[in-house]
């Protein structure tokens, strides 16, 4: 998974987009090794094995994955490889449209408005990415199925800096809950 997930990062540098991971490890020092032998360079909370963050997420197996729109709503659950890519990479392209920066012209409508070809094929786990409109609002109900807001992660990284998921607002987030195991 980490070759993938480095190429991502590298193809989307730039982009509003950002890879966070939830390292699951039981060894804080062995993960710190760890990471720089792996060349992991995108940010992970440190939650330990059995951790709050995995047990708020109700993570049963791993690696889970949640791709969150720029709102914080889980668009897609457990997509991998080319799914994951295609998955950023539509939001990524969507939310560029609706970026002020873009000069669209108020008559044309976002992709948000417009159901896409993904809306109708089910993700890798069988769950669906969020149709558009209602359920896309930053007020969505809170909770870890398509359409909801993911809850707020709060938490440090291996070095023991604290940050937290709603400081990606604004940004494509794939959420990878991972271990080295």
């Amino acid at each position: 998974m980490f070759p993938h997930e480095r190429s991502l990062v590298k193809k989307m540098q730039g982009k509003p987009f950002a890879l966070l991971g939830v390292n699951t490890d039981g060894n804080l020092n062995q993960v710190k090794s760890d990471l720089k032998k792996e060349n992991i360079t995108w940010r992970s909370w440190y939650d330990g094995q059995g951790g709050p963050i995995c047990s708020k997420f109700a993570v049963r197996s791993f690696p889970t994955i949640f791709v969150l729109d720029e709102k914080g709503v889980i668009r897609y659950k457990n997509v991998r490889n080319e799914q994951m890519d295609q998955a950023v990479e539509t939001l990524v392209k969507d939310l560029e449209k609706r970026s002020p920066k873009e000069s669209a012209s108020a008559d044309e409508k976002s992709s948000e408005d417009k159901p896409t070809a993904s809306d109708d094929k089910p993700a890798a786990s069988g769950d669906k990415p969020a149709a558009s409109g209602e359920e896309n609002k930053s007020a969505a109900a809170i909770g870890f199925n398509v359409g909801n807001r993911a809850p707020e992660i709060s938490g440090k990284d291996a070095d023991g800096k604290t940050f937290k998921l709603s400081e990606y607002r604004g940004k494509v987030v794939v959420l990878d809950f991972w271990g080295f195991w």
